[in-house]
């Protein structure tokens, strides 16, 4: 019954959870644009987060929790979401794409905040789901780009039952202030040189990592600038995927 029941979840369009529960009297303001200066499309104004599931079809047991980026202000929700799901689903990890409450208030640490909530509804659901999705509860990660990777690094820094298995900050910038405890999870950290982030948000976020002798990783590509995701550029920074499947490959070597 549960492989069958897993099975219709793979032929089916992803599934799209809610993270908490709907007050009916806030309205859906939700807006979804492409553009203006190039053909992405950019969610906003979310007030209602969610989990959309990609199990993968041959799982390895590992679980990521997919972080868009948008300075906090919309979602990169395809190249820095959806289409990195695909992606890791071909390396066998199942992914979950968390729609944030990006966009809510104008104010950054207030979104950061509600992010935050999101992220952990989002855990603790696929924690809960860990045996019907065919996953081990002890390898689920979280990859974030841009203002996802901040959330990320809070939660990598914050309170224990809260920090995933491991980290993948993608052009990190906008956590704030925070400190890598002694026991922070391995961190994979890439980023482009010609990103005015980077130095900021990346460099010293590996250093950080560095400092407690955690492990970490960290890939800083000549050129590829802000925000390239999972989109093939022509430039350096294109080959992040696959250093990131090396590092994981080496995280948990297969049998």
């Amino acid at each position: 019954m549960l492989f069958t029941a897993l099975a219709l979840l793979l032929a089916a369009d992803p599934l799209v959870l809610p993270l908490h529960k709907i007050d009916p009297a806030l309205p859906d303001q939700e807006k979804s644009v492409i553009g203006p200066n190039d053909t992405e499309r950019r969610i906003s104004n979310v007030t209602r987060p969610t989990l959309t599931v990609h199990l993968a079809a041959q799982p390895n047991g590992a679980a990521i929790i997919v972080a868009p980026g948008g300075g906090f202000r919309h979602l990169a929700i395809d190249k820095e979401g959806h289409d990195v799901a695909k992606w890791l689903n071909g390396l066998g990890i199942s992914a979950f794409v968390l729609k944030y409450r990006a966009g809510s208030d104008p104010q950054r640490d207030i979104v950061l905040k509600r992010a935050m909530e999101d992220y952990a509804a989002a855990l603790a659901l696929v924690r809960s789901k860990a045996n019907e999705w065919r996953i081990d509860p002890r390898k689920i990660g979280l990859m974030g780009f841009s203002a996802g990777g901040a959330i990320a690094m809070r939660a990598a820094t914050g309170p224990p039952e809260l920090r995933p298995s491991f980290v993948a900050p993608i052009y990190a910038g906008g956590a704030g202030e925070y400190i890598v405890p002694a026991d922070a999870p391995p961190a994979f950290f890439a980023a482009a040189s010609d990103d005015p982030l980077t130095v900021t948000g990346s460099v010293p976020a590996y250093l950080a990592w560095l400092q407690v002798k955690r492990p970490a990783t960290f890939h800083a590509f000549e050129r590829g600038g802000h925000g390239f995701g999972i989109r093939k550029i022509n430039r350096p920074s294109d080959a992040w995927p696959e250093r990131f499947a090396e590092w994981f490959a080496a995280l948990y070597p297969s049998r």
